[in-house]
């Protein structure tokens, strides 16, 4: 979200960070991620991005899941049903994991982002607002608030910052589910790349 905010018109930073074999492989999937937000906030950077992406996959000895992963979900967010093949081969091979999803609920994604303009789980899956303001971005944490010097003031914490507990054991509503775990939301994705994201 930061480097959409602060993209200045030059994606090569961005795509030499997503070809960086040495990267770790989540900060190359964020940089795709990225590249979807300037596509959507920037329209005439668009046509930058989808050529990038329509040429991807191009590494033959660069195979990691999590970074196709996010190329497959580009796609779909950004309706690029001419890559709808690509990404199939790219399933087939098992360049994405079955485990992060499948291609049948990729095909889902890019349907209704061609109907829609956008993939629902793709935008509701990730906080796809580009942040430009550090403070704009923070003052509505609770850490950094009025609300709470207000709460300190009238409950002040003996000795600790943090909240008090009573002790009681907490029980869980619905049973637990893993990081590795199929997401309970029917996805298809690993808990841990879907609603734990």
């Amino acid at each position: 979200r930061v480097i959409a905010g602060v993209c200045d018109g030059d994606l090569t930073p961005i795509f030499s960070t997503i070809e960086d074999q040495d990267a770790d492989e989540f900060v190359r999937s964020q940089m795709i991620d990225a590249l979807v937000m300037i596509a959507r906030q920037r329209p005439e950077l668009r046509p930058e991005v989808v050529t990038y992406l329509e040429s991807f996959p191009s590494a033959e000895n660069d195979r990691s899941e999590i970074v196709y992963g996010s190329w497959a979900f580009a796609v779909a967010d950004l309706g690029l049903a001419n890559l709808e093949q690509q990404v199939r081969e790219a399933f087939e091979r098992k360049w994405i994991s079955p485990e992060e999803a499948s291609f049948d609920f990729f095909q889902k994604q890019l349907r209704m982002a061609l109907e829609g303009g956008e993939s629902p789980w793709y935008q509701n899956s990730r906080n796809t607002r580009p942040i430009k303001s550090a403070i704009d971005e923070m003052s509505d944490w609770y850490c950094f608030s009025e609300t709470l010097f207000r709460d300190q003031q009238m409950h002040p914490a003996q000795g600790s910052t943090l909240p008090q507990f009573s002790g009681a054991s907490f029980e869980r509503e619905s049973p637990k589910v893993g990081r590795n775990e199929p997401c309970p939301c029917g996805s298809g994705r690993k808990f841990k790349k879907c609603c734990l994201h």
